[in-house]
């Protein structure tokens, strides 16, 4: 059960349904298989917090009426030993202070030893990065959301046509196609299968590593999941930069740019307020500096 977790984390699942193991040719006790069950699921979750796995489901044949009742006995008693203990005093939240709108920027840019980091406002479509990261669904049909819609009108058929002969993907998984009649060489498909934070950030990070290996020089990568998705500003810089951040925490074969490109006014500010985050506790200051540019 455990490697069947793993590979669906591996895949970016949230969710996992799994039937009543066991209790058939095997022969185990009805009480010992589903407490195996659950304890395996529960054990799981404790010791992979970073798991994307939100939901395990236990399926159960419906005329299977003694495997239906040993799991309502034992989620019982699971949720008997779980029962909250007396309440201490609230612990204060930390909120986040709201992130100002930047209606005038332009680009700022971090520079990290060799590496080039920027946030610049503009659309995606117009970079000329030698790869652009998309977000696609498992059929890699690119006019099912927003920015693949976009990238598909300016970049031409072809993009689709080359997605399609290696439709449906898993997600987590990437795909490289040609650019099309984009100014950048390469644009980089990140196949996703929800919205969940960490997900996404598993899904940019193997987009970085695809890059490098494939021997690119410069990427750009859309505010993902602040569209369709539906994440905040706040949650997609996170998950934007926890990927770049654990991607650069090893030294990079090739690239030495990286642009993250935002297109929206009120989404560039929580970008900004993640680059400088980097800039603060960048070891070496004289690698890190400002700088207006055009964004293209």
């Amino acid at each position: 059960m455990c490697k069947c977790f793993d590979k669906a984390s591996e895949l970016g699942a949230c969710s996992i349904g799994i039937p009543l193991i066991g209790t058939g040719n095997l022969g185990f006790p009805y009480q010992t298989a589903v407490q195996i069950m659950i304890k395996a699921a529960v054990d799981y979750s404790k010791a992979n917090p970073d798991s994307p796995i939100e939901e395990f489901r236990f399926i159960v044949f419906g005329g299977d009426q003694k495997g239906i009742s040993t799991f309502e006995e034992k989620f019982a008693e699971f949720k008997k030993e779980h029962q909250p203990g007396p309440k201490h005093r609230k612990q204060t939240v930390r909120k986040r202070s709201p992130t100002p709108i930047l209606p005038e920027f332009r680009c700022k840019e971090v520079g990290i030893g060799d590496l080039k980091l920027k946030v610049v406002k503009g659309d995606i479509t117009q970079e000329r990065s030698h790869a652009i990261c998309n977000v696609v669904t498992q059929d890699l049909d690119m006019t099912s959301g927003n920015l693949s819609r976009a990238i598909s009108d300016v970049s031409g058929s072809a993009v689709q046509e080359a997605l399609q002969c290696r439709s449906p993907q898993s997600p987590g998984s990437v795909v490289i196609t040609t650019a099309g009649s984009l100014s950048a060489k390469h644009i980089v498909h990140m196949v996703v299968g929800s919205g969940n934070k960490q997900h996404l950030q598993k899904c940019v990070e193997k987009a970085l590593k695809e890059v490098d290996t494939a021997g690119l020089s410069s990427v750009s990568i859309p505010a993902v999941g602040s569209g369709g998705l539906g994440l905040t500003p706040e949650d997609s810089a996170d998950v934007v930069f926890g990927a770049i951040r654990a991607f650069t925490a090893k030294p990079c074969n090739s690239i030495h740019e990286m642009r993250v490109v935002v297109f929206d006014d009120s989404v560039t500010g929580a970008f900004v307020k993640e680059l400088e985050a980097i800039r603060s506790i960048n070891a070496d200051p004289s690698n890190c500096k400002d700088k207006d540019e055009d964004p293209v």
